[in-house]
């Protein structure tokens, strides 16, 4: 069961909360959370065909640009969340996706 504080909702330091968009949030780290559970086995399986090592990294990239957009709407003010909602609801969608295939 989800706590009353959204920063450790959402595996942020305490000091950082989740202030705009905040189901998102928690959906996209939700993603990237199970998916850095598999990583290292994926990794450690070290796929020898050309698609495989590309898709491991793209899946390396993704995770850490899903980390860097739940990192910056925890950092960033309300109004500035607010004023950018648009490109951010797109990013958090754009990479929630991208993540849903290998989960």
């Amino acid at each position: 069961m989800m706590g009353k504080d959204p920063a450790k909702d959402v595996g942020l330091r305490s000091n950082f909360s989740v202030k705009v968009h905040r189901s998102m949030c928690l959906e996209l780290k939700s993603f990237v959370d199970r998916i850095s559970q598999i990583y290292p086995a994926i990794e450690s399986a070290r796929p020898r065909c050309t698609s495989g090592v590309l898709n491991l990294c793209s899946l390396g990239f993704n995770m850490d640009k899903s980390e860097l957009i739940i990192q910056h709407c925890a950092t960033s003010s309300k109004l500035y969340l607010a004023i950018t909602a648009k490109k951010i609801l797109f990013a958090m969608r754009k990479n929630t996706k991208r993540l849903w295939i290998y989960v």
